[in-house]
């Protein structure tokens, strides 16, 4: 009842992300296992690594498309190159690849980077906890290649003044913003 009774969702921005989250309660907020079981029956589609799909198309990644084109899963490549030989908790490490892409691709800078990598985030997301780990996957072939085009894409706002948002409105930069933002 109470999720046909809010059936339509209401989305807001935030001023610390580019990101878009639900206003109110809404069954986005609910734990995968609780998601699962209430929306049992419903046809499911996983849009597994869209975002980062859409980076690789926006950007032109060609080793993240061997990936993605190929339709392997993007972090068991990554962590095999990272532990080869050696296996962990594959849900653990993948949500610090998860975590690790996706802070390159918004912006995080360098030395938060590795502390996050190392150490996680102190909350759900635990850290390589090796220096070894990190750096392969800082090393790794699709994370340079993030880090580089980052690297331009940055280059390119900063030269433009601005960028356009995905609704295509033009968000000029104000210099007492940090870039990232």
């Amino acid at each position: 009842i109470t999720l046909r009774g809010q059936a339509t969702l209401i989305y807001a921005g935030s001023d610390r992300t580019p990101r878009l989250y639900a206003i109110g309660a809404s069954i986005h907020q609910l734990p995968r296992a609780l998601r699962r079981t209430a929306l049992k029956g419903c046809i499911e589609l996983d849009a597994k690594a869209c975002q980062l799909a859409i980076v690789e198309k926006l950007w032109r990644l060609p080793a993240l498309t061997r990936v993605l084109s190929g339709r392997k899963d993007v972090w068991r490549v990554l962590l095999e190159d990272i532990y080869p030989g050696e296996w962990r908790d594959y849900d653990s490490a993948k949500d610090m690849c998860k975590r690790g892409v996706y802070s390159i691709i918004f912006g995080m800078g360098i030395t938060n980077l590795r502390d996050l990598l190392y150490a996680g985030d102190g909350n759900k997301t635990d850290g390589f906890g090796d220096h070894r780990s990190v750096e392969a996957f800082l090393s790794h072939p699709i994370v340079e290649e993030l880090m580089a085009e980052r690297k331009q894409q940055r280059s390119i706002v900063l030269q433009a003044g601005g960028a356009h948002n995905a609704f295509g409105s033009w968000i000029s930069r104000d210099r007492n913003t940090p870039i990232r933002s």
